[in-house]
Order: structure tokens, then C-alpha cells, then sequence
């Protein structure tokens, strides 16, 4: 051989032995690496293994130069040597539950062929906690093909036809992998949720009760027959069963608590409190504990220990939120709403994810009437709190009492999304469209309530007030008269009277007012009807009112022209901008009202009085109707109420039951004019008529004004402003 020759193989083969030293170098730091990786995931160092795999994919170049430049190329396991790396990366990110990273490494380990086991089986994982069940069920069917070495398989095969609710293939697969792991207790679990939930309760039962048997020292295996007790719904069953439990198992009085929840959740209240006391016998400074039995307590009336437990719990943990909610919804029950609302405040500064505690902090605010702040607060509240039925509702019915429909049934419409089969909403979105007059999706959604609970008494309300707008108007005006008009038993001669007009169905306004002149009592002038322009004057006016204020120093002015459905939110938005009521004092000017709906001025008075029976109601049939004052209360150093002889009916009822109920009252003026009935209202939006007829008289404790009127404390017979304000201080 020539020199030449000898010199060129000489080359080639240094070449080739140092080609092959650098790939076993390479090979033996890529194994070093993940070998070192794998010891560090043994010791559970997840994130410093991750750097040893990572280290182990560079140490090859042909990773980051060949591979991750060509994602869609595929490569043969036998000529690559980062297959193994990029599986222990998915699964080091799956332990750190980082799952989308751990997608990327399984992904990228699937592009080297051929495909094993352990990688289908860490890919589904991975998958199933991600919420892609489909995914992951392919997976783990594709690593149960490949070998029974993984027999795990089949549980996650289990587990995602559960999640998919298809129980019967689910207990297949469950059953599959108890034939190589016959004791595990989640497996047999499983089992017994697959039976239940595929409506087998009793097979579930049988189940449950065979596993308790065979292993009868586990508590998974108690708690989970107690769950299927639960979902069976026998109480007394389920009591039994906790006895034994608690007997058995309870140390930290845990199923003592557990077993309290369902009984008051089932309304037994003593019995709750009986379980709730034993748990912090075993535990006293469980906060849990206490603030269960502080809502055990006000379920009970007794509020007085419940806001001690809600204390205990406090001092157990001074950040205990949801104690700090439990003392507000037991002055919701006191009905002291402003303390109630400080409480909740409390509860939000210390955990401001608690939903509870913007519920119960809206609650305070619409039971104290304060339905604009709701609005204002519950609009936040609704940004942060997604699908929140509670904060909907408060709003949907604020925006309802201060009559702005339309926005009252986009929040109804939000909990009918998440619930079609609520009545209560449906049927106040029946009432709301009907305040808009759009009688056919009131019809329509007072029909939907109607169908999930027949007696719903708002539905029942639009259907009844929708069919008597069908019919003659002389046949409304009949049981109008039969069922409801105060004097209808000293009328005698009634049945002669309208007997000429039952056959008329085409009756006019005009006539429809002579017919009520003619039916009713001689001398009763409450009983009309309004009309042609005066029916759009009192529509427009309705809509348009407003009380008039002003403000002077220590002296706050209202002027209330009439009571319609949106004074008392007037008056109250008026008195909650005053700072130090009980130092100040309030003007109320009633002269030249002639009344309105009492509803509005019992609101009135619920905001000034304590706690009472504002006033009731007395029909023909002597059936009482009371309206109660809560606790809350506005208080101020002293009230004048000016009246004149136009002050009548709601204006009369606001100024009697200041003066009745209060001591710091001074009326001045004149004489009332001494209205003490009230009339049902019937508008008949179709004719454009409205029918006032008188049904009841109303008092303020045994004092009843018709005909006497109220006389002043004062009396003042000037007509000006002026002439009233002389004797205020």
C-alpha cells in the first residue's frame, strides 16, 4: 500500500473513532443527566429535576438544531436520545401540576417512534386534569393495547367514562383493573358511585356494605357509605349509620360536624346543635365548629348565644370571615341592618372572595329599603362574581321596586339562564313585563311559572288580572262589587241596578263612570273612576313624580305632593344623605296631599318608627291585615308634620302614625281632611280606565280618621310656607 493510501485510511478511521467517541460522549451525559433527573424525582425535587432533564436534551445539539426546528418531522426512537428525557419532563411538570407544559413534552416525546406505554399513560394524565376527558380516554385505551404492565390503564379508562357519565362502561373498566388490584379501596369506591349515580342505589348499598365488611377498619370506606345514605335520603337511616361512625372513627368531632350539617339541613335544629356541642367537646377551638352552632342558635330564636358562638370563633381567629358573617346575618334577624352591614364589611376586608358576604351585606341593604345602594354595590359585586344567583336576585328586585322593569328583567333573565325551572323568577319576570305592558310575554312566562308550581300567587296574579281584561268591563265592575267593595252588603238595590248593563259588552268610558255612580253607596266619594285625559295625567304623573327637598342648617325640608310607588325611595334616598339625623330636624310638608298608595307611606314610617304595628287594614268581612315596623329605625331630634284640609288618606295615615308612635312629633296647620278608607285599584290598561273601589278602612292603632279627620297640635290658618315655619324650633 502506498503511503498516500495508507494515509488516507489512516484519516478516515481517525475520523470514524472520533465520530464515535463524541456520540458516546454525548449518549453517556444525555444518560447522566436524566439519570440524575430521575433519582431527583424519586426524592420528589421536581424542579431541580426538571433542570437535569433539560440539561440532558442540550447535551445533544441535534435537539435544539434538528428538532425543535422541524416540529412536524418524526423521528426513530433507536437513532435519538431524548426520548426518555422528554417523557420525564411531562411527567416532572405534571407532579407540579403544571399541565400545559407537560402537553408540550408528551407531544414532542410522541414524535419519536415507535410509541410506548408509559408515554400514552403520562399523556392521559395529563389530558384528564386539563378537562380534555376525550383525549385522554384515546391515551389511556391506547397504553392498555400496548401492554398489561399498565394495568392502570383501565382505572383512568374508568375514570374518564365517569367524568363523561357513561357509569356502566366506567364500572367495566373499574371491574378490569380489579382484576390486577383487587384491594384498592378508590377503585371499589368508584364502583359504588357507578351503581348510584346509574340510579342502582340499591346495588350501590349491597356494594358499599360488602366492602365494609371486607374491610372494616377503613374510613374512606364508612364515609362513602354515608354519602350513598345521604343521596338515598333517609334520614334516620343515615342517623343510625353516624352513631356507629362517629363511634368508630371520630377523634376530632369531624363526622360529629358532619353529621350536624344534615340535620340542619333537614330543619332539626336540636338535634344539629346536639351534634355541633359534641364536636367542640372533642375540638373547642375549631372556629367551624362555633359558627355552626351560632346559625343552629338563630335558626332557634336565640340570638342572643349565637352572636357569643360567632364571638368564640373570632377569638379562636381573629381573621375568621366567615364569623364576622355570622354575626351579620344575626343582626339581619335583629333586623339592625346598619350593624349588619358593618359586620359583612368585616368579613369582605379579610377575605375579599367570601361571596357570602357580599349576599348578606345586599340582604341588609334591601331589607333596610336601600334598593339604589344595592344597585350600586350589587353591579360590582356582579363583575367579580360570575353566574351569582344571590347578587342577580337582589338586583333584579331592586331595580323592581324603583320600577325600572326593563333592567329588573335582564338580572331575572341571568338566573333563568342557570335556572329555567325557578317559578319565582319566572314569575317575576311575568310581573315585570306586565308593568310594561307587554301582556304577552307577561302571559307567557306567568304560564312557564305556572306549570312548575301552580299556586305561585304572582302568575296566578297577571294570568287572573290578563282574563279579567278580556272580559265585559260591566262583569270586572260586578265582582269588583261582590268581592270586594266595603258597603256592598247596605246596597239594596244592586242586582236591579246593574242587571241592565251585564248584557252590554261594548261599554264606554263615560258610561262605565255613570254605572259606578249609580252601584255605589250614596254618600261614599272614594269609590270612581278616572279617564280620557285625566287617566294619561295620572299615568304621566306616576312616572314623573318627584318630592322636592332643601336643607337649612340643622333643619331638613321635604315636601310630599302625593304617594306614589317611588316616594318612600325618594324620602329615604333623602334622609340617608343627612349625617347625624338624631341631631337635626325634619320638616315633612303634606299640605295639598291628597293621599296615594299607603304602601309607600307605610314604607315612610317604617324608616322614622322602631319596631311596631305601623297600621293595619280592616276589610267588610272584619279580616285584619297588619303592617310591621322593623327595628331599624331613623331617628331625629324632633318631626314636623304640616298638614291643611287637603292633607287625606296615605298623607293622613303617614301623619297619624308619626304622631302615634313618637314623641318628638309636632303637627301644624289645619284640620285633615279625614279619609280613613282605602280603595282596591283596578287599571284597566286596555280600555285606558281606572277603577278605584273602596274595600277597607284603615288605623293606626284603634284610630281611624274617616270623617274626623286629625287635628293639628298647632293651628296655623295662613296659607304660605311661612306661616308654618314661624312655629318650628
Amino acid at each position: 500500500m502506498s503511503n498516500k493510501r495508507k494515509s488516507i485510511f489512516l484519516v478516515v478511521v481517525i475520523t470514524i473513532l472520533l465520530s464515535t467517541n463524541i456520540t458516546n460522549a454525548i449518549s453517556n451525559l444525555t444518560h447522566t443527566y436524566n439519570k440524575t433527573g430521575l433519582e431527583l424525582m424519586d426524592k420528589e425535587k421536581y424542579e431541580e429535576a426538571i433542570g437535569y432533564f433539560e440539561k440532558s436534551l442540550k447535551a445533544s445539539p441535534k435537539y435544539e438544531d434538528d428538532f425543535l426546528k422541524n416540529p412536524n418531522k418524526i423521528y426513530e426512537k433507536d437513532d435519538e436520545l431524548w426520548d426518555a428525557p422528554l417523557n420525564n419532563l411531562s411527567w416532572a411538570y405534571y407532579e407540579l401540576g403544571e399541565y400545559e407544559k407537560s402537553v408540550r413534552y408528551i407531544k414532542e416525546s410522541l414524535r419519536i417512534l415507535p410509541n410506548d406505554d408509559v408515554e400514552y399513560f403520562n399523556g392521559a394524565k395529563t389530558y384528564f386534569e386539563l378537562g380534555d376527558v376525550d383525549t385522554a380516554l384515546g391515551y389511556y385505551k391506547k397504553a392498555a393495547e400496548m401492554t398489561t404492565e399498565y394495568y392502570e390503564a383501565y382505572f383512568g379508562i374508568g375514570r374518564c367514562y365517569y367524568e363523561k357519565g357513561e357509569y356502566k362502561k366506567a364500572l367495566n373498566a373499574f371491574n378490569k383493573y380489579l382484576e390486577y388490584n383487587k384491594d384498592s379501596i378508590n377503585t371499589n369506591l368508584f364502583k359504588v358511585y357507578c351503581y348510584l349515580y346509574d340510579n342502582k342505589e340499591k346495588d350501590a348499598l349491597i356494594y358499599i356494605n360488602y366492602l365494609m365488611k371486607t374491610y372494616p377498619d377503613n374510613h374512606n370506606i364508612y364515609y362513602d357509605k354515608a354519602e350513598v345514605l345521604k343521596t338515598i335520603g333517609n334520614y334516620d337511616k343515615i342517623k343510625e349509620f353516624y352513631d356507629d361512625y362517629i363511634e368508630k372513627f371520630s377523634e376530632k368531632g369531624n363526622l360529629e360536624y358532619d353529621m350536624g350539617r344534615m340535620a340542619y339541613s333537614k330543619g332539626r335544629f336540636e338535634e344539629a346543635l346536639n351534634y355541633f356541642t359534641r364536636a367542640t367537646q372533642k375540638d373547642n377551638e375549631n372556629e367551624y365548629y362555633h359558627i355552626a352552632i351560632g346559625y343552629t342558635y338563630r335558626e332557634l330564636g336565640q340570638l342572643e348565644k349565637a352572636s357569643q358562638h360567632g364571638e368564640k370563633a373570632i377569638r379562636v381567629n381573629p381573621n375568621s370571615y366567615a364569623g364576622y358573617t355570622l354575626l351579620g346575618d344575626v343582626e339581619i334577624t335583629r333586623q339592625d341592618y346598619v350593624k349588619a352591614i358593618e359586620f359583612f364589611n368585616k368579613s369582605i376586608n379579610i377575605q375579599p372572595n367570601f361571596e357570602s358576604a357580599y349576599e348578606g351585606k345586599l340582604a341588609a341593604l334591601y331589607l333596610n329599603k336601600r334598593y339604589e345602594k344595592v344597585i350600586e354595590s350589587g353591579l360590582k359585586y356582579e363583575e367579580m362574581f360570575e353566574n351569582n344567583y344571590g347578587i342577580s336576585l337582589y338586583l333584579g328586585n331592586s331595580y323592581f321596586q324603583l320600577l325600572k322593569y326593563d333592567e329588573a328583567i335582564d338580572e331575572y333573565k341571568n338566573i333563568y339562564s342557570i335556572d329555567p325551572e325557578n317559578s319565582m323568577v319566572l314569575s317575576s319576570i311575568s310581573m315585570s313585563y306586565f308593568y310594561l305592558d307587554d301582556f304577552n310575554n307577561a302571559r307567557n312566562f306567568a304560564n312557564k311559572a305556572l306549570k312548575i308550581d301552580p299556586m305561585d300567587p304572582n302568575s296566578l296574579f297577571v294570568k287572573e288580572y290578563l282574563e279579567d281584561m278580556d272580559k265585559p268591563i260591566v262583569n270586572l265592575i260586578d265582582e269588583l262589587f261582590k268581592e270586594e267593595y266595603l258597603y256592598y252588603g247596605e246596597l239594596k238595590d244592586y242586582n236591579n241596578e246593574i242587571k241592565d248593563y251585564l248584557d252590554k259588552k261594548n261599554l264606554s268610558n263615560g258610561n262605565v263612570d255613570k254605572l259606578l255612580n249609580e252601584l255605589k253607596k250614596e254618600d261614599d266619594i272614594f269609590t270612581y273612576s278616572i279617564y280620557g285625559k285625566n287617566y294619561d295625567y295620572v299615568e304621566k304623573e306616576e312616572e314623573e313624580s318627584e318630592i322636592f327637598t332643601w336643607a337649612d342648617k340643622d333643619k331638613y325640608y321635604v315636601k310630599i305632593d302625593n304617594f306614589y310607588l317611588n316616594t318612600d325611595e325618594q324620602f329615604i334616598k333623602f334622609i340617608d344623605s343627612i349625617d347625624n339625623p338624631e341631631n337635626k330636624k325634619l320638616i315633612i310638608d303634606l299640605r295639598y296631599n291628597t293621599g296615594g298608595t299607603t304602601e309607600s307611606a307605610n314604607i315612610i314610617l317604617d324608616t322614622l318608627l322602631p319596631e311596631c304595628i305601623v297600621s293595619s287594614t280592616v276589610d267588610r268581612n272584619n279580616k285584619k291585615s297588619e303592617y310591621k315596623s322593623d327595628a331599624a329605625q331613623t331617628k331625629f331630634e324632633k318631626i314636623y308634620v304640616f298638614v291643611d284640609k287637603d292633607t287625606a288618606s296615605a298623607a293622613e295615615l303617614l301623619t297619624l302614625g308619626l304622631k302615634d308612635k313618637l314623641e318628638n312629633v309636632t303637627i301644624i296647620g289645619e284640620k285633615t281632611f279625614g279619609k280613613g278608607v282605602g280603595q282596591v285599584v283596578y287599571n284597566h290598561k286596555k280600555k285606558h280606565i281606572l277603577l278605584a273601589i273602596v274595600n277597607h278602612k284603615w288605623y293606626v292603632g284603634d284610630k281611624n280618621v274617616l270623617g274626623v279627620g286629625i287635628e293639628p297640635d298647632i293651628k296655623v290658618s295662613g296659607p304660605t310656607k311661612e306661616d308654618y315655619f314661624k312655629y318650628v324650633n
